[in-house]
């Protein structure tokens, strides 16, 4: 039987088209996937962590290694344990969006040491490895954008809020997002698939933007009231052409429905309560009218004019711990649908503060209802949640990270 698979597979290699049918990567082809900006893989093994950067500028030279000598074996477990101990005491992970909204001294501090070993332990050494290469990239005082490709219990900790905050010295204070705009994703392979996609659609990406699909579900049967979504959609119809739009709320927004629709329009906005399956991790869902709307499922449906997923839900991009080396949760599923961009967050949001950033990010994107045709293409997304999450962030004070932190994006 193997050498009859290997024999129909050499066939395939021979067809048009098809000669590198299930073969590794070449290397020019990972590199053409960092040229919106340096792809650092950071992989852990029993002994020791090291970065991989992975980069553009320089053909002869397109990966850098980064060993990170302080980062110890144990270190990303420990800090995911704090994060998670974290985030319970506050109350995050129960519901879609509700956080109860009090001052908890002890939690902001331990989110800020989280932030704080994840600057001076990996971001720090990788940032100044390649500060050059970003440098280089900076364009119309653009900030530079990475993309970071963890592995392990890496996988679950915010790298793109990296920093030392509040420090009683004001030059100790520094942030990564004030000097990157960072992405996501599951695998550099990815990249390279989803960049080749973009590029062979020659700009019709985002420039021919006219269709949103907008779900909503403020009154789940079984699930917690969720009020903000209310005002959540009616900001993203404001921006945007009621022609061009579609809502599904409440009994409009069955499983089978939400499905058909999402092939009919190129960005899909959920807004509705996340549930993350931890025993088994492809029943993880969002929960809509009539019933859930599986990982499962979604990793099942193939879209041709997909864009961008706008996951405004809870743990969307929270995967299963015991399958860290794997992408599965929501934001995997949304991927592997065709989406080049995901928005999501890695915690529970509160239902005040997604009405913010979705109106900022829209903002940024329409005037009037259009796209606003800008330079970096399907890059542009991530700016766009980058300047809201900053927005974000200044309104409710740096200090309150469970905020602001957890919106994140996947892919370009």
């Amino acid at each position: 039987m193997a050498r009859e698979y290997q024999t129909l597979v050499d066939q395939i290699h021979q067809l048009p088209g098809f000669g590198n049918l299930l073969q590794p990567k070449q290397l020019h082809q990972l590199t053409q996937a960092a040229r919106n900006g340096p792809i650092a893989v950071i992989k852990v093994h029993a002994s020791c962590y090291d970065a991989l950067i992975l980069h553009s500028q320089d053909p002869s030279n397109p990966i850098l290694h980064v060993h990170l000598p302080d980062f110890f074996p144990g270190k990303a477990a420990t800090l995911h344990s704090q994060l998670a101990s974290a985030l319970r005491n506050h109350v995050v992970h129960s519901e879609r969006k509700l956080v109860q909204l009090h001052e908890d001294s002890d939690n902001a501090g331990s989110l800020e040491i989280v932030l704080k070993d994840l600057w001076s332990l990996v971001v720090q050494p990788i940032f100044a490895e390649i500060e050059h290469l970003l440098t280089r990239s900076i364009t119309d005082n653009i900030l530079p954008h990475i993309t970071w490709c963890a592995t392990g219990h890496l996988a679950f900790l915010p790298l793109h809020a990296a920093g030392v905050y509040c420090s009683s010295k004001d030059f100790e204070n520094i942030r990564l997002l004030d000097l990157v705009v960072s992405s996501y994703t599951p695998t550099v392979t990815y990249c390279s698939i989803t960049l080749t996609e973009c590029m062979a659609m020659n700009g019709q990406q985002l420039s021919s933007v006219s269709k949103i699909l907008v779900v909503s579900q403020p009154n789940t049967p079984g699930q917690q009231s969720l009020p903000g979504t209310t005002k959540e959609v009616a900001t993203v119809q404001k921006l945007t052409h009621a022609e061009k739009s579609l809502h599904l709320g409440d009994r409009k927004a069955s499983v089978s429905a939400v499905v058909e629709a999402m092939a009919l329009y190129q960005w899909v906005h959920l807004a509705c309560h996340g549930i993350q399956n931890w025993k088994d991790p492809l029943q993880s869902a969002f929960t809509l009218c009539d019933g859930k709307l599986t990982l499962e499922r979604l990793i099942d449906i193939k879209l041709d004019k997909a864009e961008l997923a706008f996951l405004s839900a809870c743990q969307t991009a929270t995967g299963d711990e015991n399958l860290s080396e794997e992408a599965v949760h929501l934001v995997a599923g949304r991927l592997a649908a065709g989406f080049p961009s995901v928005i999501s967050t890695l915690w529970s949001i509160a239902d005040s503060d997604a009405p913010l950033v979705s109106e900022a990010f829209y903002s940024s994107l329409f005037v009037l209802g259009e796209f606003v045709e800008r330079k970096h293409r399907q890059l542009r997304i991530v700016y766009a949640l980058h300047g809201a999450v900053k927005q974000l962030c200044e309104k409710v004070g740096v200090q309150n990270y469970e905020q602001w932190v957890p919106f994140v994006n996947f892919g370009l």
